[in-house]
């Protein structure tokens, strides 16, 4: 479908903005789908997760912020949040994303009810935005920013394991962790590292 097309063109264009970013989209949908594969996902809802993650940051278009400004004020951050409802208001209409919203709107709902936008709690948050939860902290937490330097695989895998059952669902996080995940995470982070664009 040609509108669902121009999405993934201009997600992909959110992700360009800055150096940091580049490619964002695209590893936390590989991380996502290997996650949902593990968690026993029919082939539908691989297909759903992949274009939820594909598209999960596409509402940042509305939040003309660089990761230039937030390293300067951190305030701004604050103005971030309000990317999942953007997001949510370009997509509900578009015929064929509609399962994806739920996890587009929730994929920063904390395990503990401490996230946003809505504090929702444990298995109230979608389990599609569960998966994208680790996948999307994951792939920031290992990739630089103005305001910070990368953290090591080692150190943010420890941090999803101490963070399993708070910021994380135990079972997403567990999934996660898992040996055969591990070996997937550094193929799709040094293939797209290496990626003939950059």
């Amino acid at each position: 479908m040609a509108i669902i097309e121009a999405l993934y063109t201009l997600a992909a264009e959110v992700d360009a903005r800055e150096d940091y970013t580049r490619h964002h989209s695209k590893k936390v949908s590989e991380y996502a789908t290997d996650l949902a594969r593990a968690l026993g996902y029919s082939a539908e809802g691989i297909d759903r997760i992949r274009t939820s993650a594909l598209l999960h940051d596409v509402g940042k278009i509305g939040v003309v912020i660089s990761d230039k400004v937030l390293a300067k004020n951190p305030s701004e951050r604050l103005r971030v949040r309000a990317h999942p409802y953007i997001g949510v208001v370009m997509l509900r209409y578009v015929e064929g994303l509609e399962e994806c919203i739920p996890a587009i709107h929730h994929h920063h709902e904390n395990y503990d009810g401490t996230g946003y936008p809505d504090q929702l709690k444990g298995d109230d948050i979608p389990l599609d935005a569960r998966i994208l939860a680790v996948a999307d902290t994951f792939d920031n937490m290992i990739s630089p920013r103005p305001y910070r330097p990368a953290y090591s695989t080692e150190k943010v895998l420890e941090y999803i394991e101490k963070a399993s059952g708070s910021h994380f669902d135990p079972l997403v996080a567990t999934a996660f962790l898992s040996t055969a995940t591990r070996e997937r995470v550094g193929s799709i982070a040094g293939t797209l590292s290496n990626d003939p664009e950059d």
